[in-house]
């Protein structure tokens, strides 16, 4: 089998500032990864949506290249209705749990995440979004809902 390296950014990279974060959902609180590059410039962010497995070390890493590219990234996680990716031992639990997360839910919770990244004296205003597997659905659902994502 061959061997897979666990980031490409490390999650300690000093030229980022990266952490879990909590901000307001419809229902309560939602859990997120944020990432951006340090200083004090108002930059442009990106919501990053997870696959079907959760908010994993995989996401985390992609949030952080965004950032690296000069973007903040927020990265929800959206199985925190259900309890939250971590609770989950493995892919094949979190992809049980993601079935009990509807697409109104998730468009609730990452209008949420566009309102927290506004509000973050970093962020100029214009927000993204993009997916991966089950988040690159998401992300098309979410686009064609939210009236707030920056315009190409």
């Amino acid at each position: 089998m061959a061997e897979t390296i666990p980031h490409i950014v490390a999650p300690d990279d000093q030229g980022l500032t990266s952490e879990m974060v909590d901000y307001p959902g419809k229902t309560g609180s939602v859990k997120a990864y944020l990432s951006r590059p340090k200083g004090g410039a108002k930059l442009g962010a990106v919501i990053v949506i997870h696959e079907n497995r959760g908010l994993v070390d995989h996401i985390k890493d992609v949030a952080r290249r965004f950032a690296k590219d000069g973007f903040v990234a927020l990265a929800p996680d959206l199985l925190s209705r259900v309890g939250g990716s971590d609770q989950y031992k493995g892919g094949q639990e979190a992809i049980a749990a993601i079935k009990n997360v509807t697409n109104d839910m998730v468009v609730e919770d990452l209008t949420g995440a566009v309102a927290y990244l506004k509000k973050l004296n970093f962020v100029n205003g214009r927000v993204g979004v993009v997916g991966y597997c089950w988040g690159g659905g998401q992300s098309l659902n979410f686009a064609t809902k939210c009236k707030d994502l920056a315009p190409r």
